[in-house]
Order: C-alpha cells, then sequence, then structure tokens
C-alpha cells in the first residue's frame, strides 16, 4: 500500500511477479488530502486487517475499515453462566463470531439451539436448548463445515438443589429454607431453584428471578410425580 501525495490517493499495489517485483495498481482509495504515510492492521480487532493513513499537512489521521468477513474460526472464550439448565439465557463471548448470523449455528454438545436473541462479532446470547446435554458448545460458520474449538459447558437440572442428579423432596425443602432465611444457596442452586412459574411457550424463560413459595411447591410437584419431569426440564 503506498500513499500518493500528489494524486491525493492511496494505491493499493499487488505484486504479479513469480520471481523478483512488477506491482499493479487494481484500484485507489481517495480519502484525505495529501495523504503522506499509511500502516494496515486489525484496528477493530475483527479479525481483518484494515487501512490506517495520515496526513501531516492536515495534521488528521483517517481509518478506512475492511467490511471483509474475517477468515478466522469463531473463537469462545467464555459462556456466562458456565452451567445452566434447559431454557436458560446465556452469553457466549469470543472472537469472529461475525457480525451477522446468516447460516451459522450454535450447538450445544451437538444439540442445535436454533433461534438466538442476539449475535454479534464477539457476543451471541442464546438459550440453552431443550434435550441439551452437558458438553462442548460451539459455534458453527456457513463458511466451513468443520467444528471449531469448543468450550465445555454443564447442563444443569431445574429443580435438583442438591445436585444428586434427581428432583427429591429434599430439594424442595431446601428451597424453603432459603427462603426463610435458614440456608444460603450458591448461584447455581438458586438458579434451578428458581423453578416457578413454568413456561407457558416452548424456550420462554423459566422463573422470575427471585425465589418463592411457587419455587418449592412446584419441585415438590416434580418430586411427587404431579407434574412431568419434562415440563421442569424440557
Amino acid at each position: 500500500m503506498a500513499a500518493n501525495v500528489s494524486g491525493y490517493k492511496l494505491l493499493p499495489l499487488i505484486n504479479m511477479a513469480t520471481g523478483g517485483m512488477d506491482f499493479y495498481e487494481p484500484n485507489d482509495f481517495p480519502q484525505l488530502e495529501t495523504p503522506q504515510t499509511v500502516a494496515i492492521g486489525d484496528v477493530n480487532n475483527d479479525g481483518v486487517e484494515d487501512i490506517v493513513e495520515g496526513s501531516l499537512t492536515e495534521q488528521s489521521v483517517d481509518i478506512l475499515y475492511s467490511t471483509a468477513t474475517s477468515s478466522q474460526p469463531p473463537l469462545i472464550t467464555q459462556i456466562d453462566p458456565p452451567s445452566a439448565p434447559p431454557g436458560q439465557m446465556v452469553t457466549i463471548q469470543g472472537r469472529y463470531f461475525g457480525n451477522d448470523q446468516h447460516q451459522s449455528r450454535v450447538m450445544f454438545n451437538g444439540k442445535d439451539a436454533g433461534w438466538v436473541d442476539y449475535w454479534s462479532d464477539i457476543m451471541v446470547r442464546v438459550r440453552v436448548p431443550a434435550g441439551a446435554t452437558g458438553g462442548p458448545v460451539e459455534i458453527l460458520t456457513s463458511q466451513k463445515n468443520y467444528h471449531y474449538p469448543s468450550v465445555p459447558f454443564t447442563i444443569q437440572m431445574r429443580g435438583d438443589v442438591d445436585g444428586d442428579g434427581r428432583i427429591t423432596v429434599k430439594d424442595a425443602v431446601q428451597v424453603l429454607r432459603a427462603i426463610v432465611g435458614m440456608k444460603a444457596l450458591t448461584t447455581e442452586q438458586a438458579r434451578v431453584a428458581d423453578a416457578s412459574p413454568l413456561p407457558r411457550v416452548p424456550m420462554a424463560a423459566f422463573g422470575d428471578g427471585q425465589l418463592r413459595v411457587d419455587d418449592a411447591t412446584a419441585i415438590l410437584k416434580a418430586a411427587l410425580g404431579l407434574i412431568p419431569p419434562s415440563a421442569m426440564n424440557p
């Protein structure tokens, strides 16, 4: 890339020679008057190189952001929370997801999450899909048909407050004790204890973000078989 001071433009020079140097100019970028310096780098951290040009005469700097799609595979750095029951909204953070979802998918141990609440190049917000099991979370893009680096994720059972893999009367008792201040629940325990109200439509949110007697009642009903297990954990 060269700065043409007299022509008021930037010139990309592509070397067409197999040995040596033989440049041609495929296009130009008229920008600042009297551009004098130029640099290339990933300014906005999206995996695609951008152009930075400076003009000593104007005492200014201009940035030309590339609109190309990154060739980097999606990189997941964090999932918040790192464990959740089906239906819970989670936030996936990382890089190179793409600015729009297009044909990309979020997979929970091979289970397609389907609908996505929010998608950007560095963050995706999505609900844990019904029927998901613990394992790697991956983002598959439409550019390639192979799996990218993944992050492990744990599926929690809603109502299983003590984490023994079952919903029992003991779980309901723990929630009641927490409500009256006799027991402190961890963040993970409080998340699975928030079972009421049950969603009325598929993939709607569980609970209301608070622990109430209704939550203990829903867990007790599940423990006694008065509501099907699929109602608590679709």
